[in-house]
């Protein structure tokens, strides 16, 4: 066998065998259970004439990270834990956020502060007035929370002018955000866009189901071509993101309101029979619907992220289209990537049809298409059946 024979037997072997298998099991490593948790905060100022005061709500989570609110370390941050750190939480808060006006700066006056629950966990609920300078024209917030300690915090800023909402995501390439009082609204399309991006991206367990939903397809790409297998799951693919359209609104309008633990649960009984039928087929042709019905089940791990904002009218239609334009954005890109991939390792140059290596191991004869399916299904079963349990009884056994 020739050396350049050897070097391309050698890359093909590669190709195959570590990093196929390094892609498609990629959310297998260790990482959160709860995996839409992410880190974020809800704050609104509601501006009328000269009148500015806002509510900021802060994960407690985030809180304990920050500050440290679990005095025994028990894992559970009590209401008498939360009340003795008040004055912490209170500077940690506000020394993190700036709103000024003009040339001054708005004094911030903290009048009140609660307790909260969300889907995703309790919160602290920060009531807080501003007085700013007189015939302030633009105002500027700067927001620095968590940003030391989470490069991916944000914060979900409502700004409510005299009756007209100003929507935006603040994160650590985003800090500041100006709005000018009786001007246009602005609906932050593009914020929440790049909020549905970052869901998906950051959401193991929902890349997980992607990429078991769309499995089967992969073994025939070569046979069917990339663009039309990308036509064949993109139904199943709008599908999904519809019905995470439907429990997305229905949680921002605050009709619906999953516990987290209920819904993560549920996700990650979604992706074991999903997974489980990769192995065995039993959904046979309904697939399609289960997309749909599981897309329900996955949208509640998204809720949390925009009930709280309490939307309406223009501000709610804007946050809503921009969010899952992102999560179907993400989707289409991811499974164009994985087709082209599939469609590369397929080929007679990858698969060594082309070349008579004599005494080629059983193993370096075995195509893609023929176990990698049902073993990285089995592998994904055997890890969301571990989420389901430990969601389900909250084991923590993942922090």
């Amino acid at each position: 066998m020739s050396a350049a024979v050897a070097i391309e037997y050698f890359i093909a072997t590669m190709l195959r065998f570590v990093l196929l298998p390094a892609l498609l099991a990629s959310g297998l490593g260790a990482g959160s259970a709860h995996a839409h948790l992410s880190s974020g905060s809800y704050l609104r100022l509601n501006i009328s004439g000269q009148t500015i005061n806002g509510q900021w709500d802060i994960a407690l989570r985030d809180l304990d990270v920050a500050i440290g609110l679990d005095a025994n370390g028990d894992g559970a941050i009590t209401w008498g834990e939360v009340r003795a750190r008040q004055h912490d939480i209170e500077a940690y808060a506000l020394s993190r956020l700036r709103l000024s006006a003009g040339a001054g700066d708005c004094a911030l006056h903290l009048t009140q502060q609660l307790v909260d629950q969300h889907a995703d966990g309790g919160y602290a609920v920060l009531r807080f007035d501003a007085a700013c300078p007189p015939q302030a024209h633009v105002l500027t917030l700067t927001y620095r929370l968590l940003f030391d300690l989470d490069p991916t915090h944000s914060g979900l800023l409502t700004v409510n002018d005299n009756g007209n909402a100003n929507t935006a995501v603040l994160n650590a390439q985003r800090m500041t955000y100006t709005v000018a009082p009786g001007a246009t609204a602005t609906s932050g399309f593009m914020s929440f866009l790049r909020l549905g991006l970052e869901h998906i991206l950051s959401g193991r367990d929902h890349l997980l189901f992607l990429g078991v939903l769309l499995a089967p397809a992969l073994g025939g790409v070569r046979r069917r071509g990339i663009w039309a297998s990308l036509i064949e799951v993109a139904g199943l693919l709008s599908l999904f993101t519809a019905a995470h359209a439907v429990t997305v609104t229905l949680a921002a309008m605050s009709i619906v309101e999953v516990p987290a633990r209920i819904s993560e649960a549920a996700i990650a009984f979604s992706i074991a029979v999903t997974a489980a039928d990769n192995i065995w087929r039993f959904l046979g042709p309904r697939r399609g619907m289960i997309a749909f019905g599981f897309g329900l089940i996955h949208g509640l791990g998204f809720a949390s992220a925009l009930g709280p904002l309490a939307l309406r009218g223009w501000a709610l239609i804007a946050a809503l289209a921009g969010f899952n334009s992102g999560i179907e954005l993400v989707q289409l890109t991811l499974a164009l990537l994985a087709f082209t991939l599939a469609f590369a390792l397929t080929t007679p140059r990858f698969t060594m049809r082309n070349f008579a290596v004599p005494n080629l191991p059983v193993l370096a004869r075995w195509r893609p298409a023929g176990l990698l399916l049902p073993l990285c299904s089995l592998a994904i079963l055997t890890v969301s059946a571990f989420w389901f349990v430990d969601r389900s009884f909250l084991l923590v056994i993942q922090p």
